[in-house]
């Protein structure tokens, strides 16, 4: 299951270069190109937090705190990244539920972190 969460990390992470690289060379956005941009960030900080979660593992977290939170990260990067880009490139304004969902997947993934740093025995 690592194997799987770090590859789809860096999968996330790819993509989010391209889709940034997209943005500012290929699509015209207008007003969109904020709420694009926001995605883009999101998308790439949290990869690369679920790839340093795995480094973490180890000393600071148990494997199965690190499925639990890489899950609601790489998740909620999926709803959140994925919703804005069907919005501001297709306006695709039927999905717009989608991205609050993509939001709290992301805020419980960080209280998920936040709660095994806490719970954590001191060696």
């Amino acid at each position: 299951m690592m194997r799987f969460f770090s590859t789809l990390a860096a999968l996330l992470g790819a993509i989010a270069v391209i889709m940034g690289a997209l943005g500012s060379h290929y699509l015209q956005l207008g007003d969109s190109a904020k709420a694009y941009q926001t995605a883009v960030y999101y998308q790439l900080f949290h990869a690369l937090l679920v790839i340093a979660l795995l480094g973490l593992t180890p000393k600071f977290l148990s494997k199965r705190q690190m499925l639990f939170t890489s899950a609601f990260l790489l998740f909620g990067v999926v709803l959140f990244s994925g919703s804005i880009y069907l919005l501001t490139i297709f306006q695709l304004r039927q999905v717009g539920f989608i991205t609050p969902i993509g939001g709290l997947s992301l805020i419980t993934g960080w209280l998920a972190l936040c709660w095994a740093f806490m719970t954590k025995k001191h060696d």
